[in-house]
């Protein structure tokens, strides 16, 4: 992966070539050039095949917004970050509609930064992307901003990975009616086109009035499969071609924000939207011995029962799993500061208890379900080993993923908003 970073704070630009190149991504062989202007960029793309721009936005002659228009005009499928210490909301939109995928607050967290590096590696051409095929790919022949994504899917953990990834820029879509189905129905589209070995490439665009996903399938796909996906829409907001593309458009009721409190959409949650402005991580203690004691100890009856869960369905190790939340549940719940954990592992312990009734159900919910206790152990080892920004770090994730667990095993009414699919 090649790595333009454009800054014309010197101590910024030689931290992130410092931890791009020597710090805990060294093993990825990121190639890095700095430069403190815009001036020569787009010839340094050119001729160095750049993956990746983490761009300043603050700077002087060409500012961050000027210079990623004039990139993205000559270099659509370039991948651009914005990175400020100004915390505008209304400049962070403007490098968002000009073709920014995200935008970093600065002071940056070396830890974070290397997780949405990681996020970015995944979206940039290192996973073998087709080319993209013109600059409008949905069937609405819409026009739409710079940011696409152009996603090859060959099976579940690709799936998977699509959405991770995703889960940094829908977060700026708190107001958009349906995406948390939308996410839900592609993906449960997507398990049974691998059940005939069908292949699938999903792009995702927007303009300023709708978010776009485009499916594209290798083979004719059965109709009744295309029927199941387009009936959670009206008829004028999807088009099928040959029953091998599908596009879909979400409306976008507002301006998009970029708050670290929205519920983000998400299926796997190994990168999270989490607040760079936080200069400090801190290991914290607000558990007593005796808690402690008894959080490790289901942790511990958590991890076992999964892995028995992993190689065959076990209904007593479902029940096992449930218990040993609801006693998470019983201990969050001495302490305010965890409330928004509390309601979501009581939440958890009963979609497993009442929603995973069957086998084939838990077949089908096996990723989510794992990929929610994954964060449980995440947090563990962030707030009580390593350190973190906060205790409450995780909770958007949490219940993003309560919510997309939910939506999965019951559908939401198309009315509702994405707000009403949480329960607090």
């Amino acid at each position: 992966m090649r790595v333009l970073i454009i800054d014309d704070d010197e101590t910024t630009g030689y931290l992130l070539k410092y931890w791009l190149t020597d710090g805990s991504l060294k093993e990825d062989g990121i190639k890095t050039i700095y430069r403190q202007h815009c001036k020569d960029a787009s010839e340094i793309i050119n001729k160095e095949k750049i993956d990746l721009v983490l761009m300043d936005v603050n700077m002087p002659n060409m500012n961050g917004i000027e210079c990623t228009k004039k990139l993205k005009e000559n270099f659509p499928d370039l991948l651009i970050i914005a990175i400020s210490s100004d915390n505008d909301e209304n400049i962070q939109n403007d490098m968002l509609k000009v073709g920014a995928y995200d935008y970093l607050s600065k002071p940056l967290v070396e830890d974070i930064f290397t997780k949405r590096i990681k996020t970015y590696m995944l979206l940039s051409g290192l996973k073998n992307s087709p080319k993209k095929e013109s600059a409008v790919n949905n069937l609405f022949k819409d026009k739409v901003f710079n940011f696409h994504i152009n996603f090859p899917v060959y099976n579940e953990d690709s799936l998977v990975e699509l959405w991770g990834a995703m889960l940094v820029r829908f977060s700026y879509y708190q107001n958009i009616n349906d995406l948390h189905n939308t996410v839900s129905n592609i993906y449960t589209f997507g398990l049974e086109m691998f059940k005939v070995q069908n292949e699938l490439i999903i792009v995702i665009e927007e303009n300023e009035n709708f978010l776009y996903f485009t499916i594209k399938s290798t083979l004719v796909i059965d109709k009744t499969i295309v029927k199941n996906l387009t009936d959670n829409y009206n008829q004028d907001m999807f088009i099928v071609d040959n029953n091998k593309t599908v596009s879909i458009k979400l409306n976008k009721l507002s301006e998009t924000e970029n708050s670290i409190n929205n519920n983000s959409i998400s299926i796997s949650t190994k990168q999270y939207v989490l607040e760079e402005k936080l200069e400090e991580l801190e290991i914290f203690s607000i558990f007593d011995n005796e808690e402690m004691d008894d959080f490790d100890n289901q942790l511990f009856l958590i991890q076992t029962s999964l892995k028995r869960l992993n190689n065959s369905y076990s209904k007593t190790d479902l029940e096992q799993i449930s218990l040993s939340i609801d006693k998470l549940a019983s201990i969050f719940m001495h302490h305010n500061e965890l409330k928004i954990l509390y309601r979501c592992m009581l939440d958890f312990k009963n979609i497993l208890l009442f929603d995973i009734d069957t086998k084939q159900k838990f077949e089908d919910t096996y990723k989510l379900i794992s990929t929610y206790i994954e964060d449980i152990f995440t947090w563990n080892k962030k707030v009580f080993l390593e350190g973190s920004p906060s205790i409450n770090f995780m909770d958007d994730s949490f219940v993003a993923n309560i919510g997309t667990i939910k939506s999965f095993l019951v559908p939401q009414d198309s009315s509702s908003s994405i707000d009403d699919i949480f329960d607090f």
